[in-house]
């Protein structure tokens, strides 16, 4: 009997490694870059328009063209997004709060600091934006 649960709990621990190991080969593999790597999501739409432009063999003609349609897209978005901002910006911060609630006091300073950098990147990209 104990030698079955050996077996049992050795095929699970197993089964989650192989399952992590897979999950973050995939993750590397496949998941775009983050936004992190870059400075702003201006900078980030930017090389992300430049890596399809190259994969697609774009002349340069067809990528001004391919920035002038995205361009009036990201525009029209925007128009349809905004009357939501001060929705988001509140749900925004009661997420902010509960997670202020759990955290210990330094923790609560490195939290502060990091949301303090993405209001700024967010303040920065909402001014290029316009």
């Amino acid at each position: 009997m104990r030698n079955a649960k050996q077996q049992a709990l050795m095929f699970l621990l197993g089964a989650f490694v192989t399952g992590g190991a897979l999950g973050a080969a995939v993750d590397r593999t496949v998941a775009r870059p983050t936004p992190a790597r870059y400075a702003s999501a201006a900078e980030e739409r930017k090389a992300m328009r430049s890596n399809v432009a190259q994969q697609l063999g774009l002349t340069a003609a067809q990528r001004v063209m391919m920035d002038s349609i995205l361009d009036d897209r990201n525009r029209k978005q925007r128009a349809l997004l905004q009357p939501l901002d001060p929705q988001m910006d509140s749900l925004r911060a009661v997420a902010r709060q509960a997670i202020i609630a759990q955290l210990n006091p330094e923790q609560r300073e490195r939290f502060a600091r990091l949301t303090a950098e993405i209001d700024a990147r967010r303040r920065a990209d909402s001014n290029s934006k316009q």
